[in-house]
């Protein structure tokens, strides 16, 4: 091993120890419980002071990057937010993109507040159009304007070429061309970064997956990936400082605004439809009893013509069946044993149900006043005829008596 070198326990190279890195000067400041008389002394100390010092520096050092003083030749150590003493740090995650290289998104990134940009946007779209040359077949669109802080803003531009039926150009040859010639001008505009806005492809995110970002520890960011909860759509990032956790927070609220105005708008739909089903309901079940008086009337008037269209007519063939089955049945229904023995029948069991569902001898019917009075008025008909039978055999039997005594007067003579 070289001297003034850390072993490397990964796939980077060893850190050299110099007086301009700052984890030496971070050395010389803060590990002082162990003197450093040799190269084996100071490896020594770096071990049994890094965990103390790593809590004090998770106590004082604030958000905003600062510095710890030098002590001795060494200047005072910076501490960004980019730096891996940095405790303030977090993994969030981010959805992918869903669109594709034909789309031709194009995120342009400016150092100007939200509102600034949203103000001045038509004017934004002109100086794109003059960049592209002023042609009458290149439109520029913005589809969206994004605030990234109070500082930062997000435009999300693409552009429609006329002359190729309508189409987007491709997101790789816009950011190109924007990136090149005319990077000095949107510099000068205040842009920051010009970027496609794809997909990106397996393997883009397998290297990104496998290298942390710069001051993301290794665990940490593998326990990000493990945590993952949906790993197609979803990727981790890096959230450093407070002011990308106030951004996420705000983008998160403006999504659960937005969230919230989607369910207000479908609960609206939802009231207005159930209020149309109710009002349709009223209306079928009005043209229902309408229809239903129309239909019987139609039949009084069907019966009525069809009884004036066959007045003076002959019976057809089977207008005889249907008189014919009807005296039938009239004088089945008139005929005393038949009906005299189905009420027989039916009174039997009514006393038997009655005696069944009150579970004593005593026996007990209820019937209506029709059907006591038809039953009164056949009871009256048939003890008149049980007397009229009376009164016949009586009279026959003084007949034979009569014919009795005159054929003994004729013996006897």
């Amino acid at each position: 091993m070289l001297p003034g070198l850390i072993p490397s326990r990964s796939r980077y190279s060893p850190l050299e120890l110099t007086e301009q890195n700052p984890l030496c000067r971070f050395k010389a400041v803060g590990y002082t419980k162990l003197g450093a008389r040799g190269e084996k002394d100071g490896h020594v100390a770096l071990v049994f002071n890094q965990p103390e010092q790593s809590i004090k520096l998770a106590i004082t050092v604030p958000e905003v990057p600062g510095s710890i003083p030098g002590r001795g030749r060494y200047s005072p150590l910076e501490l960004t937010q980019q730096s891996p003493l940095c405790r303030f740090k977090a993994v969030g995650y981010t959805k992918l993109g869903a669109r594709g290289e034909k789309d031709g998104h194009v995120a342009l990134v400016f150092n100007q507040p939200e509102q600034s940009i949203k103000t001045n946007q038509q004017q934004l779209t002109t100086s794109l159009s003059s960049l592209l040359g002023n042609k009458p077949n290149l439109v520029v669109n913005v589809e969206s304007v994004k605030a990234m802080s109070d500082s930062k803003t997000q435009v999300v531009i693409y552009v429609v070429d006329n002359n190729a039926g309508g189409t987007h150009v491709s997101s790789t040859e816009l950011a190109n061309f924007l990136s090149g010639g005319a990077r000095a001008a949107l510099a000068g505009a205040g842009c920051a970064s010009v970027t496609a806005v794809t997909r990106p492809t397996p393997q883009m995110l397998a290297q990104y997956l496998q290298t942390p970002p710069h001051g993301i520890d290794m665990r940490l960011w593998k326990q990000a990936q493990a945590d993952n909860p949906d790993p197609e759509n979803y990727i981790p990032v890096p959230i450093i400082g407070f002011s990308e956790i106030k951004f996420r927070a705000r983008c998160q609220a403006e999504q659960a605004a937005l969230q919230a105005g989607y369910l207000r708008q479908a609960r609206e739909q939802l009231d207005a439809l159930r209020a149309r089903r109710a009002g349709a309901a009223a209306r079928l079940a009005s043209l229902a009893a309408a229809h239903h008086a129309a239909r019987h009337t139609l039949l009084q008037v069907i019966a009525q013509k069809e009884v004036s269209g066959r007045v003076g007519a002959s019976l057809t063939a089977e207008e005889e069946a249907t008189r014919a089955r009807l005296h039938e049945l009239a004088t089945t229904l008139a005929a005393p044993p038949v009906n005299n023995g189905r009420l027989n029948e039916l009174l039997c069991a009514v006393r038997l149900q009655r005696s069944a569902s009150a579970g004593g001898p005593q026996e007990r019917y209820h019937l209506d006043p029709g059907a006591q009075e038809d039953l009164k008025q056949f009871l009256v008909l048939q003890q008149r005829g049980m007397a009229h039978l009376m009164e016949t055999a009586r009279k026959d039997l003084a007949a034979l008596g009569t014919i009795a005594d005159g054929m003994a007067a004729i013996v006897r003579a």
